[in-house]
């Protein structure tokens, strides 16, 4: 069976989404094709008018030829919904949170998303969280998969790596560094983490915070650590290679995922959680969306309320001052990211479609 998969985000992009349908092609398999904005098959419209997607409908009949596809993948249900309701070929749908979450407030997107969804032959989706937002469009329960997404790198791609390019660049050596990674949007909760960080400091002096991210949030978020008067311990790193995003997670004492519950909006699931896991990095979250699936509550870090700058403050300070704690969440984490590989997930996603 050949697949066809239509994406708006895959590799070289990096966030969340992207790494997880790249996971999906991370070794070559004639099964799928991927037709994005970077390839594999590029689909790059020279079309400025909206809706900017508009020549899918009429590139894809001959995308779908040119590949012998007989089942559609689309990342996306809308605006993709639209073509594979025109393709004629049998389509699955995959969701991660927000992509279903944000047409619900608007009546027309509803009603197209949810038509898109129920008449889809099967629904991938990264969480139960984001299955409980799906079942809300009358999607029939036999044809959702909750199939989790695996850490962005494979434990062999990890392995041993010297801390010393962000560390020298940076001078965190010997420094507790508390990492976020993610695009800077107002559901990452970066505020949060800033807020705190005085408190955090007066404890622990060699405390750092590291963001790695960009995003619309960014000139707030340097003028919040201004604000607070610690700029020089947070550090912002912008949009950051593969290599010095793993630097950042082997840097890292623990992992911040302080996100927030907005109308909308919803944290799918994490797979900056289940990265961490894969550094033996504990995480402290916040219960929300599909992140108490990411992280084990106990095992591999810690669960807080979302939007709780005291409950935040009070599991970095315990952590900070129990590296024993923290190490053994992070051995946690590491077994965890170890059942959830990039084979197991590809196996996963395509005996979910037989």
């Amino acid at each position: 069976m050949k697949y066809l998969l239509v994406t708006p985000e895959f590799p070289p992009d990096t966030g969340g989404v992207a790494r997880y349908l790249g996971a999906l092609a991370a070794e070559k398999d004639t099964r799928l094709a991927v037709a994005s904005p970077h390839g594999p098959i590029l689909f790059r419209p020279d079309w400025n008018f909206w809706p900017r997607w508009l020549p899918l409908l009429w590139r894809l009949p001959s995308l779908i030829r040119a590949n012998g596809s007989k089942v559609l993948i689309i990342s996306h249900v809308l605006p993709y919904g639209y073509a594979a309701l025109l393709s004629g070929l049998p389509y699955v749908v995959i969701c991660h949170g927000l992509d279903v979450a944000a047409p619900r407030r608007r009546p027309w997107k509803r009603f197209w998303a949810g038509v898109a969804l129920r008449r889809a032959s099967c629904v991938v989706v990264n969480s139960e969280a984001t299955k409980k937002i799906v079942l809300r469009y009358g999607v029939r329960e036999s044809r959702l998969r909750v199939i989790y997404p695996p850490p962005s790198w494979d434990p062999a791609e990890v392995g041993e790596r010297a801390e010393t390019n962000l560390a020298e660049r940076y001078n965190l050596f010997d420094k507790k560094v508390l990492l976020i990674a993610g695009r800077l949007v107002p559901r990452k909760g970066v505020d949060v983490a800033l807020q705190i960080m005085p408190k955090v400091k007066e404890r622990f002096s060699d405390a750092r915070l590291l963001i790695a991210g960009e995003g619309p949030e960014r000139p707030r978020l340097e003028q919040q650590a201004v604000n607070v008067g610690i700029k020089d311990s947070i550090i912002f790193l912008g949009k950051i290679s593969d290599a010095e995003l793993r630097d950042a997670y082997s840097l890292a004492y623990a992992v911040l995922y302080p996100s927030q519950e907005l109308p909308g909006d919803i944290e799918g699931f994490g797979i900056g959680a289940a990265d961490a896991g894969l550094f033996s990095k504990p995480v402290i979250a916040s219960r929300t969306g599909g992140l108490p699936e990411a992280v084990k509550d106990g095992v591999t870090g810690l669960l807080v309320p979302p939007d709780a700058p005291g409950a935040l403050l009070e599991a970095i300070l315990g952590l900070l001052s129990s590296p024993e704690s923290a190490k053994t969440l992070g051995e946690g984490g590491r077994r965890l990211a170890a059942q959830r590989t990039k084979i197991s997930f590809r196996n996963a996603f395509f005996e979910a479609l037989l």
